[in-house]
């Protein structure tokens, strides 16, 4: 009997030790479940902080530039002011309209210019100031205008020559590699992607960067072009990597909202869904998608060095138009995943000093870079020592001048202007 209340007693106190067990785990998840939620709290807390914080300091960028204009016109106000005070004063006085201080005499020998000592003085002051103006404009021109000055002053390869098409200034017809007018544009592209091609022999060169020092270089053309002459013999994807001013989407006509490359970092669409095949060239483009808040944060992410190591496998190239050098950084990142990076300079507009600045920057990130490209240039001031870059004469190579070469001329020249 001794035992069997022992035994009793012992399982009453086994059935409390197992209820104060489970009663103590279920308070640790619970407080675990509390600290999660804390947590959750605090993250939501530091992205609003994170958002308050910038839309505060726009406000002071803006309160700031506010404060400089409201000074500066505080100061061309007191100027006005001033000198109206000093007008109003000084139209009090009356002076003498004429005064007589001598009596006049009629000369004895007529007077004359000597026009000869004229003349040499005036051609010798002509000439002097020519030569100063030419010195002064060669040292103060530090563009470049030629494939000389970019082997020369630049020390870099030099890929091609894209010529100025019509005016500059309007852009250029998407397809217009493909168009009869093009003929003498599309022949300097196939240049280019021949000394690309030929530059990079032996060597696994599949993701190509575009990039330029400023915008409106032309980086965006070159691209595009590049790649309708590299897909006419290459399965080759054109992938939009300016997410800060993106411009492919909108010269193949696709919607703003249509998703691109950060959609696909990103997650939220699928390759499908990211690009669209031209019908035209045949080649994948992939635009930039909706423009993120944080592009250089996604560029840095591993899912897209990922995302390129999987289009190295359906692609033989990838060409990658990125954002100018001096703006922003994100073609620094995009280098660092490239075979190769073409550096498109404007002819006769971009400074050398930022160009070897741009440059230096690509170098610091262990860019390889292929060659220089330059771009727009006038076929007017170009040297006979250029033309072997990749632009001839006007007639294609082979034909012979006819009777009616000069209309044809005529005809292209009008088209290229109106395009």
């Amino acid at each position: 009997r001794l035992l069997a209340e022992l035994q009793t007693k012992r399982d009453a106190q086994t059935e409390d030790l197992r209820i104060e067990q489970s009663n103590a785990l279920l308070a640790l998840v619970n407080a675990r479940d509390t600290i999660q939620l804390d947590i959750l709290a605090l993250e939501d807390n530091l992205v609003k902080n994170r958002a308050e914080y910038q839309g505060i300091s726009q406000k002071e960028t803006t309160y700031r530039q506010l404060v400089r204009e409201v000074e500066t016109n505080r100061n061309i106000y007191d100027t006005f002011f001033t000198r109206a005070k000093e007008t109003q004063v000084t139209s009090d006085f009356n002076s003498a309209v004429a005064r007589f201080t001598d009596r006049a005499v009629r000369p004895n020998l007529p007077a004359k210019p000597n026009k000869k000592l004229i003349v040499v003085l005036a051609f010798v002051a002509s000439f002097g100031l020519g030569v100063v103006i030419a010195f002064v404009v060669e040292a103060l021109n530090d563009t470049v205008k030629s494939a000389r000055d970019v082997e020369q002053k630049l020390s870099q390869r030099m890929l091609g020559l894209l010529p100025l098409v019509g005016d500059g200034k309007a852009n250029m017809l998407l397809h217009y590699f493909f168009d009869d007018l093009g003929k003498k544009f599309a022949e300097a592209v196939r240049t280019l992607r021949t000394s690309f091609v030929l530059t990079q022999l032996g060597k696994d060169t599949q993701i190509i960067e575009v990039t330029s020092t400023q915008p409106g270089e032309g980086k965006t053309t070159t691209s595009t072009n590049l790649a309708f002459s590299l897909g006419q013999i290459e399965k080759v994807l054109l992938i939009d990597g300016d997410m800060r001013k993106p411009s492919i989407g909108n010269r193949f006509d696709l919607a703003p909202y249509h998703p691109g490359l950060a959609n696909l970092i990103a997650g939220t669409a699928s390759f499908e869904d990211c690009v669209v095949v031209d019908e035209v060239s045949g080649i994948t483009v992939m635009p930039a998608g909706q423009i993120p808040p944080n592009p250089l944060e996604l560029l840095s992410a591993p899912e897209f060095a990922t995302l390129l190591a999987g289009f190295k496998k359906d692609f033989d190239r990838i060409v990658i138009d990125t954002a100018p050098i001096q703006a922003v950084s994100d073609s620094l990142i995009i280098a660092q995943h490239a075979d190769a990076v073409i550096y498109v300079v404007k002819s006769d507009l971009t400074r050398i000093g930022a160009i070897e600045n741009g440059m230096g920057r690509l170098m610091a990130a262990h860019a390889k870079i292929a060659g220089v490209v330059l771009n727009q240039v006038d076929s007017k001031k170009l040297s006979d020592n250029d033309y072997y870059h990749g632009y001839y004469n006007d007639y294609t190579y082979g034909d012979t001048p006819t009777s009616g070469s000069k209309k044809d001329g005529a005809k292209s020249k009008k088209a290229r202007k109106t395009s």
